[in-house]
């Protein structure tokens, strides 16, 4: 399995890096200025897709990178306007990442 990763890329040459991805032969699923998409995400996870890399900007917007085949299969979901310590706490005691 093939991935890519970049980091501080401007919005204005996000275009190019799927363009040159798509073209090494890269799939990419989605592309979205919704903060971590929850609904996208939960379709993935019916699909065997799971988060195996994500990255925050600072303007809101959000880079999810989910792939088949990863040992991570017991995923949750939460977006919290404080770093959420007490429940990585009960998740990670059930074995839910």
């Amino acid at each position: 399995m093939k991935q890519r990763y970049y980091y501080n890329v401007a919005d204005a040459r996000l275009h190019q890096h799927a363009e040159k991805g798509k073209n090494d032969g890269l799939f990419i699923s989605c592309l979205s200025p919704v903060f971590l998409h929850k609904e996208w995400i939960m379709e993935q996870w019916e699909k065997n897709y799971y988060i195996t890399s994500l990255a925050g900007a600072s303007n809101g917007s959000a880079l999810v990178v989910m792939s088949k085949g990863t040992a991570y299969t017991q995923q949750s979901y939460k977006v919290s306007d404080v770093f959420p310590f007490k429940w990585i706490n009960k998740n990670g005691k059930k074995g839910c990442w």
